[in-house]
């Protein structure tokens, strides 16, 4: 600390040191400098202390952030250059960076000698002020030459820094922090929130952190900014907050959340747009799994052209506490921008969307055959061959599921002729999905004592990739019917003996895609199935008419867009009543089955939709009556279920 009364005194971290002279050594080494950098205002000070008081620092400080150069004399080239500012938290290590680093662009300078500390000026103000000096060594004249060119750029760059952390964060970023680097300002963010706003974050968010910066790849930081990695580390610690908290009070609720954001990646070849998505979600059984290819197969739903950006997954999954949280990049083709539509339309549809993605495994299914039913089907096919040219007779029966195939028995009666070829060569010279698995073949019959009846027994496997639906279940209709047409390109046609009603099935739903072609997409499709095979009795799923079916479609489909607002929506025409409603408790139906029996409807009456989605129930009906007096007493019945209740019906 200097005593002298004639100048500013300066007071330094040294000063509380009584017995060392670092005071005086630092001390003097500040003042020197300062008469370097503010010649005529620090001589100001020196001279009119007294008279000018705390004026005389302001205009010092209307000077800073302040950065001086000068060259010393021989060889090698040695270039000091110093800064005066006013304090700043790591205003030194930033002076460092940007001259060590980034003064000479693409070279690493050698830095001779480097000084930093922090002082105040105590009879003349409050203000803490940084110092600070380094000394680069040059060995040729060009490099003396590149200094002077580039100091100027350099000098805004670290003066607009030095103001404003933010801009020193920016400046850093766009000249291209390494991995460690960004590790350390993403960790002094962090410890900043945790400062700033305690309520939302503590210090276990350091684990969450620590776990994220241990997994991603190196490739994974080096596109992404540390803010980026920072907002990616804070929304998983919130999500996965939000979601325990939620989970305590509703335990067997699935619970979501959802966010969106646009992003842009430094990439070699420029700037790529892509949309974040953070998805938290609680398992409610420990079958269920929800990933990365769930999640984009939801996101193509509405827009079918997106794909994730290579290398872009991470996810956090707790079996213990049945908690998942993902988090991937997709993008357009070209690196197009997303709208702010687009955006919205995904923030409305994805929560529900996604809930009914999760995929629940399946252990492999096994049905092992009962061979006393075998060879009744045997017998009861064989009866069927009554003259030569009767087509062939099929039975085809569901086997066994693993967790890639799907397997049927087929017992196969044809009558033999002479240009007949054996089962196992039609298979060997067909081109088809079907691996053929042969089992028996034998004569158990003559017709007309001249031509054999022919029983061949066989299995076929088929990939069930092909088949999986929306919510990853395996479609067991549709693999069937494929199985069908399959065996009918090998050999020929035939009579699908036990499949009757499921191609009358499918020739009625076929019926109702077609009339609501227009409006088809993939979901659609999906409320078009989930619909179609909800309806009982199941013979009305082959003898409804198309147009009766798609009447109660039309506000099936509403329902589920409008459930949240709407709990049932009715519509009447001149030859039946079409009701639909949702609830979330399952009782309802049990109540409403016991009131419409007491009207005593027969079967060909009252078609009924039930369905089950994403913890809501749907509960739809066709009463077909054209008399105004039993429509009436129908709505009635209906109503009285839920008087006094959250739905409110009015008729």
């Amino acid at each position: 600390m200097s005593s002298d009364r004639n100048l500013p005194r300066i007071s330094s971290v040294f000063d509380s040191a009584s017995d060392t002279p670092h005071g005086f050594l630092y001390s003097g080494s500040i003042r020197s400098a300062l008469r370097r950098l503010l010649p005529q205002e620090f001589s100001l000070l020196e001279s009119h202390r007294e008279e000018i008081g705390s004026e005389g620092v302001v205009v010092m400080e209307e000077k800073l952030p302040l950065i001086k150069w000068s060259q010393w004399e021989g060889m090698p080239y040695n270039v000091s250059i110093s800064l005066l500012c006013l304090q700043r938290a790591n205003a030194g290590k930033f002076f460092y960076e940007m001259i060590s680093r980034w003064l000479i662009p693409g070279r690493q300078l050698h830095v001779a000698s480097f000084f930093f500390t922090d002082f105040t000026l105590p009879d003349l103000s409050d203000l803490r002020f940084t110092l600070s000096e380094i000394v680069i060594s040059l060995q040729h004249e060009q490099d003396l030459e590149l200094v002077r060119t580039f100091l100027p750029v350099i000098e805004s760059e670290i003066c607009m820094g030095i103001v404003s952390v933010y801009h020193a964060n920016r400046i850093l970023e766009i000249k291209g922090l390494t991995a460690d680097e960004k590790t350390a300002f993403v960790q002094e963010h962090i410890a900043r929130l945790i400062q700033s706003k305690p309520a939302y974050f503590d210090y276990d968010i350091f684990h969450q952190m620590q776990h994220f910066l241990v997994m991603c790849s190196e490739e994974f930081k080096a596109l992404r900014d540390w803010r980026h990695m920072s907002r990616i580390i804070c929304i998983f610690y919130l999500f996965r907050k939000a979601l325990h908290k939620a989970i305590e009070k509703e335990p067997d609720k699935r619970i979501l959340s959802l966010k969106l954001m646009q992003a842009r990646l430094q990439v070699p070849l420029g700037v790529k747009e892509v949309l974040s998505v953070f998805v938290g979600m609680n398992f409610l059984n420990e079958n269920e799994v929800f990933e990365d290819r769930h999640l984009l197969k939801a996101l193509q739903t509405y827009l079918p052209a997106l794909q994730i950006n290579p290398g872009s997954v991470f996810t956090i999954n707790s079996r213990e506490d049945k908690i998942m949280v993902l988090y991937l990049e997709v993008e357009k083709e070209g690196w197009e921008k997303f709208s702010p539509d687009e955006i919205k339309r995904l923030r409305e549809v994805l929560p529900r969307e996604l809930k009914e993605r999760v995929e629940k495994l399946q252990r492999p299914l096994f049905m092992p055959r009962n061979e006393e039913e075998v060879m009744r089907n045997i017998l009861t096919l064989s009866q069927q061959l009554k003259y030569p040219k009767d087509l062939p007779q099929v039975i085809i029966s569901f086997e066994e599921q693993t967790d890639t195939e799907l397997s049927f028995t087929v017992i196969l009666l044809r009558v033999l002729l002479s240009q007949s070829r054996s089962v196992q060569e039609m298979f060997e010279t067909t081109s088809s999905r079907l691996k053929y698995i042969p089992d028996r073949t034998k004569h158990v019959a003559w017709l007309r004592k001249k031509y054999p009846k022919e029983a061949s027994v066989f299995r076929v496997r088929l990939s069930n990739s092909q088949f999986l639906r929306d919510d990853h279940s395996v479609d067991l209709f549709k693999t069937r019917q494929s199985v069908v047409v399959e065996l009918q390109k090998i050999i020929g046609e035939f009579r699908d003996y036990n499949g009757g009603m499921i191609a009358k099935q499918m020739e009625s739903m076929s019926s109702l895609r077609e009339m609501i072609l227009e409006t088809l997409d993939l979901r659609t499709e999906l409320f078009l199935e989930n619909f179609f095979h909800s309806i009982y009795p199941i013979e009305w799923r082959s003898i409804a008419a198309p147009a009766a079916l798609k009447g109660l479609f039309d506000l099936f489909v509403a329902a589920n867009e409008t459930f949240e607002k709407k709990r049932f929506a009715y519509l009447c025409k001149a030859e039946a009543i079409y009701l639909m409603l949702t609830v979330s408790d399952k009782l309802c139906k049990d109540r409403l089955d016991e009131a419409l029996a007491s009207l005593h409807l027969s079967s060909s009456e009252l078609v009924t939709l039930f369905f089950e989605g994403n913890e809501i129930f749907f509960i739809g009906y066709i009463f077909f009556t054209t008399d105004p007096n039993i429509q009436q007493v129908f709505f009635n019945t209906v109503k009285e279920i839920f008087e006094g209740s959250e739905l409110a019906l009015d008729f």
